[in-house]
């Protein structure tokens, strides 16, 4: 098989649409019959290689799991036949009668019962301070003056939660689940933080109850109903086991465009915060769906090109009424404006996923893939640039703005990476590719280290993208071999490997990600280190500057960038793992390329198998939350805001 031959393979396909992810048939680890395989030539070498393949793929897709409670709930809501094309209305429904007996009694019996009690006031106020500091930050879904008037209603009535007689009614029961799931949201974004001091479990007996009122009142048919399924996609989308975020956020996507939420409206039509209301949402729905399906190399629920919706206002939520948004001298807010960057960049991945990965519409004129990237790397480089800045961001909107250094070398590696439609990208493209990957995992290293991380699912997709491409443009590519040394991959891949070891201990359910990374590093290197082993010995190099970067890296003596010595800077890992060593090893680069070419084309995940419930919490019968929340209440630390 000749270099051609490899570079050539198409993208793999994925089995994961949505009449194949609920599937009930037995899971096989076989290679689909359109999967890119090697010929069978008798030659050991390239036998051990399709097996090494086969073994990589399977660890790669997910089995079918459990799913939570509300995904019945969502079903019978989402199906049902009343509803109809309208203008958004701040309303909600009544019950559907026969449809939620149907599901209820299965549903209920699942969920732990015993009475919820509200924490303090003082204490609720802290939590939801945190909720809007940090896990709203970059996902605005909820005006806040709107809450603050659902939070004052629970707090009228007695604290302890009874959704059959003192908060029976439509009103009561929106307003529990909105507050309870907004102080689950909260509290699983501080449990990244300090996990012996916020456990899940208190996160997950407010979002079970706020599910209950929820089931109870049924989902709203309104803007309320798309922020009810976002609200419930923030906890799946924060929580460190349990994730089918892809289906729920999917579903609110589809409700928003049944509403016309993605189409921008007069404001005319309606009043300045029920406008403002219905771009805002949108606009976080938008933003998580797409982050979602480009992260796992998965088609998006809506296309750029129906979408007219202009972004939400800047200005401070206080300033947005009925009657107007903002005064005449009313300025944009940090916060706001960090938002509407996030926004942006998430256009920008977008366009990206629609270039490089999906087929040109026959009846238009092609574009030049070449001059298109260098267009794009200019965008990107002109998004970073024009970041928020100043004294008037507040100190978790700083934090923030310093992690999109990560997010701009993760934005230049899904440029650069084979795709679709550039599965052959040049040397100077994989060259590109190979230093964006070397960034990444530095970033993610230092950001683990830092306690930085707070979306698990998403730093396990991006590492192991950013290791495999990094292996293949090193086989692939002789400018790339010129460049790196094979000492600097081996300890960037290692390196790899242990911060993807950490963070799936915190997310078990992508562990078969982290197994496949370490299989086919494995293999790779073991071949790769028996032909550089007397020719890439470890060196103390000088350091030199790195004008593309502004940081200063090791050369060797040829003048080759040793971006491992830059990482061995920093303290070392806590412990490097050893990778697990299959049974069979590759002999040639183009048998590397074999194996690492599916892995960068296509992630071929099914979202719907990487759901994990931990249900194992105490017994609430003699606990009284509210002194939690009390002990609670003055917690005034630091978090990094929500986007790595």
């Amino acid at each position: 098989m000749d270099d051609n031959q490899i570079s050539a393979f198409p993208l793999l396909r994925t089995s994961s649409s949505t009449g194949q992810a609920h599937t009930s048939q037995a899971w096989t680890p076989e290679l689909p019959a359109d999967e890119p395989r090697i010929p069978d030539s008798g030659n050991y070498a390239e036998a051990a290689a399709q097996a090494t393949i086969a073994t990589v793929l399977s660890l790669r897709r997910g089995r079918p799991g459990p799913e939570v409670s509300f995904s019945k709930l969502l079903l019978t809501e989402i199906m049902s036949p009343t509803k109809a094309m309208q203008l958004p209305e701040n309303q909600a429904t009544g019950q559907d009668g026969e449809c939620d007996e149907q599901f209820s009694s299965g549903i209920v019996g699942g969920l732990d019962t015993t009475p919820v009690s509200l924490p303090t006031m003082a204490a609720a106020k802290s939590i939801v301070k945190v909720y809007f500091q940090f896990s709203s930050l970059g996902m605005p879904l909820i005006h806040e003056p709107t809450f603050e008037r659902k939070l004052e209603l629970l707090y009228g009535m007695p604290r302890t939660i009874n959704l059959a007689e003192t908060h029976a009614s439509t009103e009561a029961r929106i307003a529990v689940f909105f507050v309870l799931e907004a102080l689950a949201v909260a509290l699983l974004s501080m449990h990244k933080r300090d996990p012996s001091r916020i456990p899940t479990w208190l996160a997950d007996r407010y979002h079970e109850t706020a599910i209950l009122a929820l089931m109870e009142t049924g989902l709203p048919t309104g803007v309320e109903g798309v922020q009810a399924l976002l609200l419930v996609g923030q906890y799946s989308y924060h929580h460190p086991t349990c994730w089918v975020v892809w289906k729920i956020v999917g579903a609110a996507v589809r409700l928003a465009v049944e509403l016309g939420l993605h189409q921008d409206h007069s404001a005319e039509q309606l009043d300045a915060l029920t406008l403002d209301t219905m771009r805002r949402t949108f606009w976080v729905a938008y933003g998580m769906d797409r982050n979602i399906s480009i992260t796992m190399s998965l088609p998006p629920c809506l296309p750029d090109g129906a979408i007219s919706a202009q972004f939400p206002s800047e200005v401070d939520d206080n300033l947005i009424t009925q009657n107007e948004i903002g005064s005449a001298e009313a300025r944009p807010t940090g916060f706001k404006c960090v938002s509407l960057h996030i926004f942006q960049y998430r256009q920008i991945q977008s366009e990206m996923q629609t270039v490089l990965t999906q087929s040109p519409s026959t009846p238009y004129v092609s574009i030049n893939l070449g001059q298109w990237q260098d267009n794009m790397h200019a965008r990107i480089e002109k998004w970073s640039n024009s970041a928020p800045k100043g004294q008037s961001l507040s100190i978790y909107e700083r934090t923030l703005v310093e992690t999109f250094e990560l997010t701009y070398h993760t934005a230049l590696f899904y440029l650069y990476r084979p795709s679709r439609n550039c599965p052959s990208p040049s040397d100077s493209r994989l060259l590109a590719m190979a230093q964006a990957a070397i960034h990444m995992i530095q970033l993610y290293r230092r950001f683990f280290r830092e306690r930085k991380l707070t979306v698990y699912w998403l730093a396990v997709e991006n590492l192991s993208s950013a290791g495999n491409g990094l292996m293949l443009g090193y086989v692939q590519s002789l400018h790339v071999r010129e460049h790196i040394t094979f000492h600097s991959l081996e300890s960037l891949i290692h390196t790899c490997s242990s911060i993807l070891w950490g963070v799936v201990e915190r997310f078990p359910a992508f562990q078969g990600k982290r197994d496949a990374f370490d299989a086919t590093a494995w293999s790779v290197l073991a071949d790769l280190r028996s032909k550089n082993s007397d020719t890439d010995a470890a060196v103390d190099l000088p350091m030199q500057d790195d004008s593309s970067s502004g940081r200063r890296s090791r050369v060797n003596a040829a003048g080759s960038i040793d971006f491992a010595a830059q990482a061995s800077q920093a303290q070392a890992p806590p412990e490097e793992v050893r990778m697990r060593q299959p049974d069979s090893a590759f002999t040639s680069t183009t048998e590397f390329s074999a194996m690492l070419q599916p892995q960068i084309l296509s992630s071929t995940t099914d979202p719907s198998a990487n759901t994990c419930r931990n249900t194992q919490s105490p017994s609430f019968e003699d606990m009284d939350l509210s002194l939690v929340w009390e002990a609670m209440a003055d917690f005034n630390e630091t978090y990094t805001p929500t986007w790595i």
